[in-house]
Formats: C-alpha cells, structure tokens, sequence
C-alpha cells in the first residue's frame, strides 16, 4: 500500500518581460515562497522534517513536495474546507495565515496567482479575481494544560520565564517566579519534560496562549522493557488461577445483567 504522495506548489506570474520560472525568479521570490511552503508543511503534527523530499520543476515556478499520506490528507482537508468556506479562520490558523498572505500578494502584483495541488485531488487558486474572508471568532477559555516537550532555557533577571517546545515544534513563552526556577534540584534544560500550565486556549484553533508555570509533571518517555516485563508478569500471575479467561469475562457479565 502506498504510504507517501507529492504536493505541487506553483506560483504564476510575471517578472519583468518574461513568466516566472526556475530560471526567471527574484531571489525574495523565490526566499519568501520556499519559507511559505516549509513553514506550511512543518505545521503539520504528524509530518516530520525528515520526512519531506522536494524539486523544482518546470511549468511557471513549482515546487513538488513529497510528504506521508497523512499529512498529504490534512493538506486535502485544508483545501476543501477553504474552497466551500472561502473563510480563512475556518483552517488551521499558521496554514490559513500564509494563504492570506498570498491573497494579499495577489491584489497587489497584477497577474500573480498562487496554486496547491495535490496528487489526484482537486486544487486550490488564488489569484486576484479570488474571493476569500477572515471571519473573526475569538473565544478564549482559561483552564489547565499539558505541554509535552524539551525545556531550551529557564531564567531572566526582571521577567522569570521558561522557554519550552513543544513535541509538535510549538514555542511557548511559560511566566514563572524566581522561587518556580530556584526550587528545581535538578537542571531540566534541554530534557524532555511535562509541565502543567494555566493558559487560554481558543475554542476554535485550539491555540494556546499566555501559559502561566503551575508545576512539573515527572515524566520520562523512554521505553523501559523490564518495567513492561515485569507488569506483563503480574497481569500473567493474576490470572493464574482462572483456567478460561475468556469463560470467566462472560459470566461475570451474565451475573451483571
């Protein structure tokens, strides 16, 4: 079964007498639109750096990706939603910011038009004649969370603070007080760590914001094989004496009803 598919992103347009392409490209062009399309993929969770393999082609500008399926099908969903909404807050917020930032482009530079195309699957346009809206939807709930990540620093001599990223390569700035950093026995700086947090998230992005340091959660995600044996083993003696297990589970839910 196939596990990857490729992604085209293309720009058109015009740059002095001849159209764009590979050989005719201003170099902020070409800068800007190669960091569009790498921050675009790298907003997808499941998509990891490793995992994207680019070219540039011929046919005006075109960059072809190739990405895991998963995240060839977030792209897919992306597009549609955008396509039946022509609402930009209705996508992912980093991914829908570039796109809006393209539409901008293109009521700006006459004849400039942007395209995503997925491998057999319908595409997107945006260009001048496009029609697109942001509809604001701002709702903000405070509560408790969890981050799971690498700490990069902990410090700062007038705002105490904890620099955290995320495993989905989500920066938080974390508020904290001198005491939350000078009670720490040990140092946690560049160690994967959970820390709990008390932050505003957004009902429609699910972004997070404002994280305030509430405490450490212990947590160590290396795989431990003795520790599994080990349970594996007591689940095993548990169910020593129970010569049909399976008989067991069913009359012990005929007993229930």
């Amino acid at each position: 079964m196939k596990s990857d598919g490729n992604i085209e992103f293309i720009v058109r347009g015009s740059l002095g007498d001849s159209e764009i392409s590979p050989s005719n490209i201003s170099l902020s062009m070409l800068s800007n639109f190669s960091k569009d399309i790498s921050d675009l993929l790298n907003s997808i969770q499941e998509l990891k750096k490793e995992d994207i393999v680019i070219s540039v082609v011929e046919g005006s500008f075109k960059i072809k990706a190739f990405i895991a399926l998963a995240a060839l099908n977030i792209v897919k969903a992306d597009i549609e939603t955008l396509s039946s909404s022509a609402d930009f807050s209705s996508i992912n917020e980093k991914r829908s910011k570039i796109f809006e930032d393209w539409y901008r482009k293109t009521k700006v530079q006459n004849g400039l038009e942007f395209e995503i195309l997925p491998e057999n699957h319908t595409g997107i346009k945006i260009n001048s004649e496009s029609v697109f809206k942001r509809t604001e939807i701002d709702i903000w709930i405070e509560g408790e969370h969890y981050l799971y990540g690498i700490i990069t620093d902990m410090g700062g001599s007038q705002k105490p603070n904890i620099h955290f990223t995320s495993d989905s390569n989500q920066s938080y700035l974390i508020d904290c007080t001198k005491d939350d950093i000078l009670n720490e026995k040990e140092n946690r700086v560049y160690h994967p760590a959970a820390i709990r947090v008390l932050a505003k998230q957004n009902l429609i992005t699910g972004e997070i914001k404002e994280p305030k340091f509430a405490s450490f959660i212990e947590y160590n995600p290396v795989f431990d094989e003795n520790i599994l044996l080990k349970t594996i083993e007591k689940g095993r003696n548990a169910w020593s004496d129970v010569p049909d297990h399976v008989e067991w589970v069913r009359n012990l839910r005929l007993e229930d009803e």
